[in-house]
């Protein structure tokens, strides 16, 4: 058997005691048994791009053409997939 079939089977055992006390233990462990909603653990690392972060990074790059992109991103707090999109002319 699989977890849903098991679940559905404890709900019906559930339905059919007339015990209170292990009725409520079953009802417990069959809400136990449902998929938990995904929880963010950690921070994000980068910032968030709004419409001046990326004409800030528009005229770093124009001011320093020799700059690489991990060294802007590195400044910037940003990713280098997210440099790449704002020269690139994909996000503003």
């Amino acid at each position: 058997m699989r977890i849903p079939e098991i679940r559905d089977e404890m709900q019906a055992a559930a339905n059919e005691t007339t015990d209170l006390v292990f009725r409520a233990k079953l009802l417990r462990w069959v809400g136990e048994l449902r998929r938990r909603k995904p929880v963010r653990k950690a921070r994000p690392q980068c910032r968030t791009m709004s419409v001046g972060l990326a004409e800030a990074i528009r005229r770093y790059a124009a001011d320093h053409p020799g700059e690489g992109y991990q060294a802007m991103s590195t400044r910037f707090s940003v990713s280098v997939g997210r440099i790449s999109e704002v020269l690139a002319g994909r996000r503003d």
